[in-house]
C-alpha cells in the first residue's frame, strides 16, 4: 500500500486502477467464453474483488475523484461477468451491483470498515484509539445519534476513523450492536442493512 504525506491515497488508487484494467484485459482475452456463468463470478471474487478489498478500510477514505476510476473499472467487471455488452450503459452502478449480488465500492468500504472495528473492539479493544462515546438517550429529539461525533475542522481529519466509525454507526442506528453481537450475527445484520441502505 502506498501512503503519501497528506493521506490522499492518489498513488495507491492509481495502482489499483491500473491493476484492475490489466486484469480486465486478461478476462476479455481468456475468459470471454464463460461470461454470465457462476464460474466467472468465482474467478471475479478471487482475482478482482480481492484487489479492491485489500486495505479498503484504509484507502477507502480517499477523495471521490480518486475513487471514481476504480468504480468505473468495477462497472466494467460487472458488465463482463453478467454478460452485458461493454457499450450498454442502461444500468446504473447500483443496479449492476444488485444484479451481480456484489456491493458498490463505498458500501463495501462501510462493510469492511465496520467489520474491522468490530473485531478490534472484540479482540483488541486496548489497541484502538477510536473513541465510541455513547450519547445519552434522546427520545424527544430528531437527532437519534447513538455515538458522539468529534468535531474536526479539516477534511483530512474528518476522513479519519476517529470520525468515520462513530458516523457509520450512527447511520446504522439501532439495527446493529457492535459491542455484543457475535461476529457472524453482526456481519449478517450489517450486510442486510447495507443492502437496504447502500
Amino acid at each position: 500500500m502506498w501512503f503519501d504525506s497528506k493521506l490522499t491515497f492518489e498513488t495507491h488508487t492509481n495502482h489499483i486502477t491500473q491493476s484492475l484494467r490489466s486484469l480486465l484485459g486478461m478476462f476479455w482475452r481468456n475468459l470471454s467464453p464463460i461470461r454470465g456463468t457462476q464460474a466467472i463470478k468465482n474467478v471475479y471474487w478471487a482475482l478482482a474483488q480481492s484487489i479492491i478489498d485489500y486495505g479498503l478500510p484504509i484507502w477507502g477514505i480517499a477523495a471521490d475523484s480518486h475513487l471514481a476510476p476504480i468504480e468505473a473499472a468495477h462497472r466494467k467487471f460487472l458488465r463482463f461477468i453478467m454478460d452485458i455488452s461493454p457499450n450498454d450503459h442502461s444500468l446504473s452502478y447500483i443496479q449492476l451491483t444488485q444484479s451481480a449480488n456484489v456491493q458498490m465500492l463505498k458500501t463495501r468500504f462501510k462493510y469492511l470498515t465496520l467489520n474491522l472495528i468490530h473485531r478490534i473492539l472484540k479482540y483488541h479493544h486496548t489497541l484502538t484509539s477510536v473513541n465510541l462515546s455513547a450519547l445519552p438517550s434522546r427520545r424527544h429529539t430528531r437527532n437519534q445519534d447513538a455515538f458522539y461525533l468529534p468535531f474536526y475542522r479539516l477534511d483530512l481529519t474528518r476522513r479519519s476513523h476517529l470520525y468515520i466509525t462513530p458516523n457509520l454507526l450512527n447511520q446504522t442506528g439501532s439495527h446493529i450492536d457492535i459491542f455484543t453481537s457475535p461476529i457472524e450475527v453482526f456481519k449478517s445484520r450489517l450486510k442486510t442493512y447495507l443492502l437496504l441502505h447502500p
